[in-house]
């Protein structure tokens, strides 16, 4: 079965504005308690500062471990990944080639992932 492969994703809403979507299984990693990650806290206020409007792609390590951060200013929304994506695009090859059954949840979970 796909779905055990098919990390969870989790939309929040962080300092007031900023909507962002992360993989559950990070969480410990985005967050300080209820805070994000300082790492998280100094994007966003190079992209506030900046008063950048166009969307860009940056690749920071939080405790070791690689991310890539979708920035969308235009939108006030910050998506985490994996770096290069290569687990997201991998699962979602597999599953646009017919190659593997999903059931109903794990569609739903795709759905997600692909938004």
């Amino acid at each position: 079965m796909v779905m055990n492969c098919i990390p969870s994703v989790k939309k929040r809403l962080i300092l007031d504005q900023w909507q962002i979507s992360y993989y559950v299984e990070f969480e410990h990693l985005i967050f300080n308690h209820s805070s994000p990650n300082p790492v998280i806290e100094k994007i966003l206020m190079i992209v506030e500062r900046s008063g950048l409007n166009k969307g860009f792609l940056r690749e920071e390590v939080i405790e070791g471990v690689p991310f890539l951060f979708g920035i969308r200013p235009e939108e006030k929304s910050l998506y985490v990944g994996t770096r290069r994506l290569s687990r997201e695009l991998t699962l979602l090859q597999i599953q646009e080639s017919g190659k593997i059954q999903t059931d109903p949840e794990s569609e739903k979970q795709l759905f997600f992932l692909r938004d």
